[in-house]
């Protein structure tokens, strides 16, 4: 990761004008989200939050928050020109991130295996630390070399199956 920024609010919608983030992706993501406020994005999201991430290797990518219009998770991509996208639903609105979690700590209790590079957790973990601090700096680009880690990920998952 070379560096990160976080823009709330108006400066979202703004970045948006400016082409900061891609508004035709964005609508892709969205159409593949079944579980929605229906009508209009900024009319029903009062404080959207926006990750903008560069890596090291010149991919930048970009993460859109927006609470109180979707809830579920959407993902779109160019790829050769050509816009894929897919949807998560978030039925009843659980949330079962740390039951997972909780199923790979078991699992590698019971292997003596980690079920993901370790070096997985340490990325997630600076990226979030330093969009947070983009956010307290008042949308201030982060430079993050400390984060120049790379890995290489397992051929065969650990987990063979996940039951919540």
């Amino acid at each position: 990761m070379k560096a990160v920024q976080c823009l709330a609010g108006a400066a979202v919608w703004k970045a948006a004008c400016d082409g900061v983030y891609s508004g035709e992706l964005v609508a892709a993501a969205g159409t593949c989200i079944e579980d929605k406020t229906p009508g209009n994005m900024k009319t029903n999201c009062n404080n959207p939050v926006l990750f903008l991430l560069e890596y090291s290797d010149g991919l930048r990518a970009a993460t859109l928050l927006l609470p109180g219009h979707l809830q579920g998770f959407g993902y779109a991509a160019r790829v050769g020109g050509e816009i894929h996208c897919t949807g998560f639903g978030n039925k009843n609105y659980q949330d079962h991130a740390f039951g997972y979690l909780g199923l790979n700590i078991q699992e590698m209790f019971l292997t003596g295996r980690p079920t993901y590079p370790v070096e997985r957790t340490l990325l997630i973990t600076g990226v979030l630390d330093a969009l947070l601090e983009s956010r307290y700096r008042n949308n201030a680009r982060i430079e993050t070399p400390q984060l120049n880690i790379s890995y290489k990920s397992f051929v065969t998952p650990a987990i063979r199956h996940l039951s919540l």
